[in-house]
């Protein structure tokens, strides 16, 4: 079993709307003012080179330096995302919006993702149960095979969204795999392919689970029966087509 499927995609907004007020001296203000307005029409590289120039006329503001990562990281300057974030945690260890930024930063930047693990954790101490730290410390828990993968996602399977999300049921089951917890990975895998029908990545899984773990042959034929029409035009599953049109051929040869 190989696919994940992200539990949710994080909201873009949601940092910058945390920042707009309270950019500190006038003249830095309006560059965050207009670094802003930028944002919101897209203009991400303006945004980037407005708030760098916010940090140079007000050094020592996180809620700037936080911005400007957040406009760095949209616009390709993975380092500069990096170096911002970075001073925001160091002015600020114990502002959530910089830790999160500097959690979110390293996992997009593959020379810095072992450090996203500690900055979205210390974000987490900040604000319990947050739903987006929670989403990406699933993500990652997942990407990495955290053995704490499987708290995280308990824990967001209290929040009423993700009480019946099937990407989530299919996170659990991955976990419970890497466990070796097979009876719990199927009663999740049950949950999500109930949840999530039409879904690739759950189909697959599910197939590659009754197949490989359950060794009951109709019912993965049925999953990945389901899989191979799910993704007849879907030219970047074509690896796994293959994969999955040979277990065919091979499991209908032993019926």
């Amino acid at each position: 079993m190989k696919k994940s499927c992200a539990v949710l995609v994080v909201l873009a907004g949601m940092i910058l709307a945390a920042l707009v007020a309270g950019c500190g001296p006038a003249t830095s203000g309006e560059c965050v003012d207009k670094a802003a307005a930028a944002a919101a029409n897209g203009d991400w590289r303006g945004a980037f080179e407005l708030t760098g120039r916010a940090v140079k006329l007000g050094p020592g503001n996180v809620d700037v330096l936080v911005f400007n990562a957040v406009a760095a990281l949209r616009c390709g300057e993975a380092e500069r995302a990096y170096k911002a974030a970075s001073e925001a945690v160091n002015l600020a260890p114990g502002s959530f919006i910089a830790q999160y930024t500097l959690g979110k930063v390293c996992m997009e930047t593959p020379e810095h993702k072992g450090e996203a693990m500690r900055a979205l954790l210390n974000a987490l101490k900040v604000r319990r149960d947050d739903r987006d730290t929670l989403v990406l410390l699933c993500n990652l828990g997942i990407e990495v095979a955290s053995p704490n993968a499987l708290s995280f996602l308990n824990m967001l399977k209290r929040d009423p969204e993700f009480a019946e999300s099937a990407e989530l049921y299919n996170q659990m089951a991955l976990a419970y795999l890497r466990r070796n917890e097979i009876e719990n990975a199927r009663r999740a895998l049950i949950n999500a392919w109930r949840l999530g029908r039409d879904n690739v990545a759950i189909n697959y899984n599910s197939g590659c689970f009754f197949d490989r773990y359950a060794k009951t042959a109709p019912v993965a034929l049925k999953l990945y029966r389901n899989y191979m029409k799910l993704t007849q035009n879907a030219a970047d599953e074509a690896a796994y087509r293959t994969e999955v049109a040979a277990r065919i051929a091979a499991l209908e040869g032993k019926r």
